[in-house]
């Protein structure tokens, strides 16, 4: 456990923007796709002091009513200029499937092919962990932040739901497509194995 988790972290801090970069385009295109209210105008890597962070730059997509009020977009109709701005540290956007990563090397397996397997399910479970979490929690401030301009002390449910996910809840996801990974690649490797058998 803790040989894989060095190894891991060491290959999240050295390529930690490499492997967020091409998510950038799919983080900008499912904010708007889970909450048409909201338009992102800009996403782009950036720092923060030391820390590598994603900047996600945002608007409302037109004027909205809201407890009969109306809503405008910022620069719109006597709105200052301006917009939602949310920034994403690359660690945190990685912190998930660094985790299922962990879990996947440290756990036990029964030979290299149980091994491969593991990885080759890790993959696309790691980018839907980080396709999934990052954007929601990105909506979950715009969303705050439009409320705010509403009930300055209101809480969106979707917020205490994003607080959740970064309070432990992103972890156990984690944790649990982890065990689907492992639990996936042992099945695999037992099927390949018994069609191997089969063959001679």
């Amino acid at each position: 456990m803790l040989l894989a988790t060095v190894l891991v972290l060491l290959v999240v801090q050295a390529l930690g923007r490499t492997l967020v970069r091409p998510l950038i385009p799919i983080f900008g295109a499912a904010v708007p796709f889970l909450d048409p209210r909201f338009a992102v105008s800009d996403v782009r890597l950036s720092c923060v002091g030391a820390s590598d962070v994603v900047r996600f730059r945002g608007n409302l997509s037109q004027p909205l009513l809201i407890d009969g009020r109306i809503i405008n977009p910022f620069g719109w109709n006597g709105m200052p200029a301006g917009g939602f701005q949310i920034t994403y540290t690359v660690g945190g956007a990685l912190q998930y499937g660094a985790l299922l990563l962990i879990f996947v090397l440290a756990w036990p397996a029964s030979g290299p092919r149980e091994l491969v397997c593991r990885l080759a399910l890790s993959v696309p479970c790691i980018a839907l962990l980080s396709l999934a979490i990052v954007p929601f929690t990105v909506l979950a401030e715009f969303r705050q932040g439009l409320v705010s301009l509403v009930a300055p002390t209101a809480l969106d449910g979707s917020l205490i739901a994003s607080r959740y996910l970064m309070g432990g809840g992103g972890w156990v996801i984690a944790l649990l497509t982890a065990a689907f990974c492992i639990d996936g690649a042992r099945r695999l490797a037992i099927c390949k194995s018994d069609l191997c058998m089969t063959d001679d």
